[in-house]
């Protein structure tokens, strides 16, 4: 294993990123490597495969860790009620073998929300807190395999889910309708949904470079 640090530019946007090491051999394969915004990046910590062990985090949170194998990954956090909380794990989409799930429970252990496939084998959860207090997500590879390394996002910030039109013309102006969860106080409620997830929507008036 090699160990190297990364600097990234304040004005590099947001995504995924072809990551690859040049040396005396030439050029590696790529791998998938994720910028975010306005995160905490924090390092999954072990024990923490129960719920009496669950690493304590805060909403907008980036958490990088590894799958246990037969073993799970708790984590807790604070929420206020009625804020809508978003949990994604991004696994495969990071050219991970992890087939993860998700479970998000209150303090008292009851389920409130579980998902294994949302965007491919990555899960994804989008939550409203009934109330003010801790809650808990446990993270496990469905077939619970080991050292798999995932990406795990709890998050209030503004999340799109889609945009249409898909396209629009070059060197012209367009109206796009965006819909996704806490767009902010432009927003209004949606008639569209996802399962029984309301969505919101909100018009934004780009204009497309003529190049």
């Amino acid at each position: 294993n090699r160990v190297f640090k990364v600097t990234i530019a304040a004005d590099v946007p947001a995504g995924t990123y072809d990551c690859r090491l040049v040396g005396r051999f030439g050029v590696s394969n790529p791998r998938l490597f994720q910028v975010t915004n306005g995160l905490q990046d924090i390092e999954e910590k072990e024990p923490n495969n129960e719920a009496v062990q669950a690493q304590a985090v805060t909403i907008n949170s980036a958490i990088n860790g590894m799958s246990d194998q037969n073993g799970e990954d708790w984590f807790r956090f604070e929420a206020k009620r009625g804020q809508r909380v978003i949990v994604e794990c991004h696994a495969m989409r990071l050219d991970s073998t992890l087939d993860g799930t998700l479970t998000l429970t209150n303090k008292a252990g009851k389920p409130l929300a579980s998902n294994s496939d949302y965007f491919g084998a990555d899960p994804f959860l989008d939550f409203v807190a009934p109330e003010e207090g801790e809650f808990f997500v446990r993270l496990n590879d469905l077939t619970f395999n080991g050292g798999a390394p995932y990406r795990l996002v709890i998050s209030d910030r503004p999340h799109v889910e889609n945009v249409f039109p898909r396209a629009i013309t070059a060197g012209q102006s367009a109206t796009l309708t965006v819909l996704g969860r806490n767009l902010g106080s432009g927003a209004k409620p949606s008639a569209a949904r996802i399962v029984e997830s309301p969505l919101d929507e909100i018009a934004l008036p780009v204009s497309a470079p003529s190049d």
